[in-house]
């Protein structure tokens, strides 16, 4: 027997007169519509710069050392009022305190907790055992922060940095920080005194790592950040503490 059509039903034609007709324009829409422009993400500064967005925040990370004079892990609070003013304190994975340090441009005060010492600091800190074996006060934040923690010569031209690639920045004399760049900001450097590799920093799985030719390695990462809240009050050295004598930090040695 044959099938009759029902005339009730539409015909296919009409049905796809019908999808066409509601389809088409948002098929119009979506093809005329601007393409969102690609994210751009601002260097923050120079990349000898502290980062703009850290000023005014307390960041709290932890590190670990390996090397020649052991293994050792700590926490250490930086407190930024300013890129030349700020605080940094250390404790073990006990809670105990291990040392702190107050500066202001080039000026610090250095407490050895353990030692129950004072020093006076102009100009830079010693870190013994470090793959960074000195570092200028005020260049500690960026070291901290993915920088380049160097100060340039004082008559030396500002390199050009540019967005992707390699620049070299003079630093004390006879050192050379070779630096990588992507988007701006370093992704490695090396640092070379008197054409002799001394230290590097580089990036690995979100860790900021930096080693030494002698197999010392010292590994970071930031795990807390918020805002300061308020202006630093200066660290005074408690009546006990000895004036001078500061072991400075002594890597590997009692921060088990």
């Amino acid at each position: 027997m044959p099938i009759r059509s029902n005339a009730s039903w539409p015909s296919c034609r009409a049905v796809s007169r019908a999808l066409a007709a509601i389809l088409l324009p948002l098929l119009y829409a979506c093809a005329s519509a601007p393409a969102a422009p690609p994210k751009v993400v601002e260097p923050e500064g120079l990349p000898w710069e502290v980062p703009a967005s850290a000023i005014g925040t307390q960041q709290l990370f932890r590190l670990s050392y390996s090397g020649p004079r052991g293994e050792g892990s700590f926490r250490l609070a930086l407190k930024l009022q300013t890129a030349d003013r700020y605080q940094a304190s250390a404790v073990d994975p006990l809670g105990r305190a291990l040392w702190s340090l107050d500066v202001t441009a080039d000026r610090g005060l250095f407490l050895d907790h353990r030692a129950r010492a004072a020093c006076q600091l102009d100009g830079a800190l010693s870190l013994v055992g470090a793959p960074l074996d000195r570092i200028e006060l005020a260049d500690l934040p960026k070291l901290l922060l993915g920088r380049v923690p160097v100060h340039l010569r004082e008559g030396s031209e500002q390199p050009v940095a540019p967005a992707d690639g390699e620049i070299d920045i003079p630093g004390s004399a006879g050192e050379v920080w070779k630096v990588g760049l992507g988007r701006g900001k370093p992704v490695r450097w090396i640092l070379f005194r008197a054409g002799q590799r001394a230290a590097g920093w580089t990036v690995e799985k979100g860790e900021s790592v930096l080693s030494d030719r002698k197999g010392g390695r010292l590994r970071w990462r930031s795990s807390v950040a918020e805002p300061l809240g308020g202006p630093l009050a200066p660290l005074k050295a408690p009546a006990d503490y000895a004036p001078g004598g500061c072991a400075a930090l002594a890597l590997g040695e009692d921060h088990r």
